[in-house]
């Protein structure tokens, strides 16, 4: 009876990928660290309204300039697949440069 060799196939790109996704936070984490921070907060000296606000509109912005990037890749890509389709309608065709 033999036994078949085992294969693994490890993909060094997965692991970073994985450790990438652990460093970034969502609105969702923010939100629960936000929660943890007023709950466990010195009631003699609570929070800063004003440093909670600051935390609140630069997660908001850093949210805006996220979905900017997303769109500006989008039209990146889109630009991209429209030039391709301009060459691809030169086909058969004389042109001159």
């Amino acid at each position: 009876m033999s036994i078949p060799p085992l294969s693994l196939s490890v993909d060094p790109n997965q692991s970073m990928n994985q450790t990438k996704k652990k460093n970034t936070l969502t609105q969702e984490d923010f939100i629960h660290l936000l929660i943890t921070q007023m709950r466990y907060q010195n009631p003699l000296e609570p929070m800063d309204n004003n440093q909670m606000a600051t935390q609140m509109v630069e997660f908001g912005s850093l949210d805006a300039l996220n979905n900017m990037q997303k769109s500006l890749e989008d039209l990146t890509t889109y630009q991209a697949s429209l030039g391709n389709l301009q060459v691809a309608s030169l086909i058969g065709k004389k042109v001159e440069v």
